[in-house]
């Protein structure tokens, strides 16, 4: 049980870094799409997120993030 909510913790932790990149304007957000990066592989090296949760988070970091122009000046 306790496992459970930490890697329920994890996965609702990256989305708000992911939300909190996807706010900001400038330079801030390309880093903090990274910083959610970071965060999303060690979780899911650590085993915090199962394969989908990483794939789904993953996506929304790199393809709907990091490569979206619609985030950068």
């Amino acid at each position: 049980m306790l496992e459970e909510k930490i890697e329920k913790n994890a996965y609702k932790l990256i989305e708000q870094q992911i939300r909190k990149a996807k706010g900001s304007k400038g330079y801030f957000p390309r880093q903090a799409f990274y910083e959610a990066k970071g965060m999303l592989d060690m979780a899911y090296h650590l085993g915090e997120i199962t394969k989908d949760e990483f794939l789904h988070l993953d996506t929304e970091i790199v393809r709907n993030g990091i490569n979206n122009p619609e985030y950068f000046d």
